[in-house]
């Protein structure tokens, strides 16, 4: 906008700043950043390069003069502030240097929009935890088990010596994939929510401790305490009022 009024043939246009903070803005390219920052960056990338722009300590930076305030009597701030700094006066080689090498940006910069990951941890048993990882679809991961339980079984037995009979090869039972379902269920649980399990078990065994103001809230995140845990078979499940209905666990 400022060349088109100006109406003069620019051999080229340069561009400057005293924040080293906005020169990682412009070159950087992997970190994302919240809107207000995102929009001006898209604005000067589109009509800018990263080449063009260079850096001025605030000494030699007229724009910070206007920016703290200037009072007309002051001739020698004045000057300044329409002639702009000495040293666009002398040869390129005199002017101020962009850092050879700019910090790379930190995550923690309040500009920069932080990733929401989640993650789990499943750490008891790493062999496991590669089958389920390998596996995208939960039906080939049920099947799998099966698989796996079948041939553990096998092992078992030939060890000791109780049968000399090939593994079972047959079709898979519906039972066999909801033990499946329940093993992968259990191991998930016991990693997850292995303090709420234990304290659980505590209540079962010894029914007449109170839940309200125990340690209880303490180990079990608010949006599992909201849904009342109940333990059935080690499996942590739904409870409430769903206790007095005529239900099954299972359903």
């Amino acid at each position: 906008m400022v060349s088109s009024q100006l109406r003069l043939d620019l051999e080229r246009t340069l561009f400057w700043t005293d924040s080293t903070s906005v020169l990682q803005y412009i070159a950087n390219s992997t970190r994302r950043f919240h809107a207000f920052v995102a929009n001006r960056l898209s604005v000067i990338h589109e009509n800018s390069d990263v080449s063009q722009w260079r850096y001025v300590d605030t000494k030699n930076n007229p724009a910070d003069v206007a920016s703290r305030g200037l009072l007309p009597d002051n001739c020698a701030k004045t000057e300044f502030w329409i002639q702009g700094p000495a040293f666009l006066q002398r040869s390129e080689d005199n002017w101020p240097q962009r850092p050879a090498v700019l910090p790379p940006l930190p995550i923690s910069d309040p500009e920069v929009k932080a990733k929401e990951v989640s993650t789990m941890t499943l750490a008891e048993d790493p062999l496991f935890n590669r089958l389920i990882t390998y596996y995208s679809s939960w039906s080939k991961l049920k099947r799998a088990i099966v698989w796996l339980k079948r041939f553990q079984l096998f092992l078992w037995k030939k060890l000791a010596k109780k049968t000399l009979l090939d593994p079972e090869t047959g079709f898979l039972s519906v039972e066999e994939l909801q033990q499946a379902t329940m093993y992968v269920i259990r191991y998930v649980q016991d990693d997850v929510f292995k303090a709420v399990k234990a304290k659980l078990a505590d209540f079962e065994e010894y029914p007449r401790l109170s839940r309200v103001g125990s340690s209880f809230g303490k180990c079990c995140p608010s949006s599992l305490r909201k849904l009342r845990p109940i333990m059935v078979q080690v499996v942590l499940r739904v409870g409430g009022r769903l206790q007095n209905s005529g239900l099954s666990v299972d359903q």
